[in-house]
């Protein structure tokens, strides 16, 4: 809570026929990925649609927004994981936005799925923050170098267990940065990492 911009950062698991209910938000950028499962959103902008694994939904609360997170499915629990970053321009006017990824486009690599208005991520959110995803194979190795010296970086361990610059990590654990500029991973295990750089604030 509270490294840079990054606000929170929630990993939640949803039981069936149960959610959150209608409640409200406001200059804050949301961002929502599914790992397991499905969820319902509905919003006061009259947007209604379910997410699905590997898709990925935006919101800018801005001015103000409405809205609810409902898993519908009689059997399966979702397992999600939500971000609120704190934006760049407040009092905006509420958007929202979602997109389908695979498997496939998280291999081995750093997927980027959001960032700012002035990057090249494929979903756009007010804040001086970029939300990277990516998956690696047992005995794998990765680096991240920062685009800007200047940011902090966060990993978020959400599956297996890897080594970041010496550090063992498992399951649920981080590493947080303001100061190295890259980050050297090994994995231990077929692993899932959900990374950020972020601003200073």
């Amino acid at each position: 809570m509270h490294f840079g911009t990054l606000r929170v950062l929630n990993e939640d698991f949803v039981k069936p026929e149960t959610g959150f209910g209608m409640h409200p938000h406001k200059n804050m950028e949301i961002i929502t990925l599914i790992l397991d499962g499905e969820l319902e959103h509905t919003d006061s902008m009259g947007n209604k649609g379910v997410l699905r694994k590997n898709e990925v939904q935006v919101m800018s609360a801005g001015s103000g927004i409405l809205h609810s997170e409902m898993n519908n499915h009689k059997n399966l629990p979702c397992h999600l994981l939500q971000i609120w970053v704190i934006p760049y321009k407040e009092n905006v006017q509420p958007r929202y936005d979602q997109m389908k990824f695979t498997e496939e486009d998280f291999k081995g690599k750093w997927k980027k799925v959001a960032g700012s208005f002035e990057s090249d991520a494929p979903l756009k959110i007010y804040s001086y923050a970029s939300v990277y995803f990516g998956s690696w194979e047992s005995g794998s190795h990765a680096q991240f170098l920062k685009e800007n010296m200047d940011n902090g970086l966060y990993a978020f361990v959400v599956k297996g267990s890897a080594k970041i610059n010496g550090t063992d990590l498992k399951q649920g654990d981080a590493y947080a940065t303001m100061d190295e500029p890259v980050l050297d991973i090994n994995f231990a295990g077929d692993s899932k990492i959900l990374l950020f750089e972020v601003g200073r604030i």
